[in-house]
């Protein structure tokens, strides 16, 4: 074991060498390259374009010309471009970047214009194009685009990768494969198109068992020490006994299964507070103690809408919870209660007209409650939400339904009448407005002939409904106070 200590001892001031005060600029001082040279400035040469699923070359250069190759290349925005290691650039999209290299104390940026379109495909080629994998072995897939003009381009950067049973095999979004577990998976490489048409191709990985001997096992843990409060990816390096060594994910765990739970993807879940020791193991090698110190967070709700189209009483509409924690008991607090009502599918029922605001909360162990969402409901006639509307059939009713006429929004204060819509709400047919203005304030409806031009009302003495009133010219109107 003393080989991985060493390793993570290499790590750890790494790390602490990395680290930055993220409100202050490092200090500019002379750095040594790997020859002895000293430096105090460096520049990136280089192309400043280049086009979509090609390559340019960036040199990093210290004074007199001396070439950096140990510093780190960033890009500041990975869905136009990504820049590589030793500072190939590799366009994605038409865009602007900026690259940026990091050498120490010092850095330098140079931006990068990404030009022209992606072409056409008609087909992809995998490499490799099936693979068998030993466990903890990586793999790095190339993919080339066969496009319609006859010409291939690399796409690997560009494309996407899913595998379907990641347990066994997992892959990042460039396209490097890792094969954590002995078992069968299927690689999905997908390319988007201009014409937004999907180009796939399928990728058979088969992991085999380890073939090394294992030496000794090492869950990475600062101090031997982890203090969990949410999910934790825990990681396991093994040294082998011809000196390699690298990470592991088929190892069994003890832990106490009342504080915690850990998936077969190593995510370890807080379920109890409390602290216990944590091993890994692996054909007969167990890894040091880790002591482990759990607390449950609190507990997390986000209550959503799948609409935020209004609702007509009796309509109903889906809403979506989500939880950071296993949920007990759940209660519905709706405001005004009597307005609706939530079953046990989260779904709302709308039972009276109104703004209707719903939020959800647990009582159990963990107790919290989400945010508030706001449902518009609709009744026969009003105003809500600065929404003007009447349902259709009762305005026909008042107003008598004669061919050619519109229906206009005018009030007292002179606001400029508009046109109304026929807009389906839960199944009726409604005359809705959309418009800005002041709760309180009184708006009249008013039925015109051909267009809010002409001031023309039918005359309905038959109609009466508390917010039907004279209009003053023979004829009916709506009046109402908007919410």
């Amino acid at each position: 074991m003393k080989k991985l200590f060493i390793l993570l001892s290499l790590m750890a001031l790494s790390a602490v060498v990395g680290c930055k005060d993220k409100d202050r600029q490092p200090f500019p001082f002379p750095m040594e390259t790997e020859s002895g040279q000293m430096v105090a400035t460096v520049q990136i040469v280089g192309p400043n374009t280049v086009n979509v699923d090609e390559t340019i070359q960036l040199l990093a250069l210290g004074d007199g010309h001396v070439h950096l190759t140990t510093g780190d290349w960033s890009v500041d925005n990975d869905q136009l471009a990504v820049v590589l290691a030793d500072g190939r650039v590799v366009g994605l999209k038409t865009g602007s970047v900026e690259i940026t290299y990091t050498f120490g104390s010092l850095t330098e940026s140079q931006t990068i214009t990404v030009k022209g379109a992606a072409k056409q495909a008609a087909s992809l080629t995998i490499s490799p194009a099936a693979v068998t994998l030993e466990e903890t072995d990586l793999v790095n897939f190339r993919v080339l685009a066969n496009n319609t003009d006859g010409s291939t381009s690399d796409v690997t950067y560009r494309a996407t990768y899913a595998s379907d049973n990641e347990e066994f095999f997992t892959v990042d979004r460039w396209g490097q494969g890792v094969a954590r577990k002995m078992g069968n998976a299927q690689l999905t490489v997908e390319l988007t198109n201009p014409d937004n048409s999907k180009v796939t191709r399928m990728v058979s990985v088969v992991v085999i068992k380890l073939q090394k001997t294992l030496d000794d096992l090492m869950i990475l843990a600062a101090g031997d020490r982890l203090d969990a409060d949410d999910d934790v990816s825990l990681e396991v390096l093994a040294g082998f006994d011809d000196g390699s060594s690298a990470f592991i994910y088929d190892v069994s765990w003890n832990f106490d299964s009342t504080l915690v739970d850990i998936s077969p993807m190593n995510v370890m879940s807080v379920k109890g507070n409390g602290t216990f020791v944590l091993t890994a193991a692996r054909d007969g090698k167990i890894s040091q103690d880790v002591t482990v110190n759990t607390t449950v967070p609190p507990q997390k709700l986000t209550l959503s809408v799948a609409a935020n189209d209004p609702l007509g009483v009796n309509g109903t509409v889906q809403l979506g919870l989500t939880n950071s924690q296993p949920i007990s008991t759940l209660d519905w607090v709706i405001t005004p209660s009597t307005a609706g009502s939530v079953n046990s599918s989260k779904v709302f029922k709308a039972l009276e007209a109104g703004r209707v605001r719903v939020k959800a909360r647990t009582d159990g162990g963990n107790p919290a409650e989400s945010n508030e969402i706001e449902i518009v409901v609709l009744g026969n006639r009003g105003i809500i939400a600065g929404m003007y509307y009447c349902k259709k059939a009762e305005a026909d009713q008042v107003f008598g339904n004669q061919a050619g006429e519109t229906y206009v929004i005018s009030n007292q204060n002179g606001w400029s009448p508009q046109q109304v819509v026929v807009q389906s709400v839960s199944g009726q047919d409604y005359y809705i407005l959309q418009a800005t203005i002041a709760a309180g304030t009184d708006v009249q409806w008013n039925l015109q002939r051909g267009n809010p031009g002409l001031s023309w009302y039918p005359n309905d003495t038959t109609a009466s409904a508390p917010d039907v009133v004279d209009n003053g010219v023979g004829g009916k109107k709506f009046v109402h106070t908007a919410q």
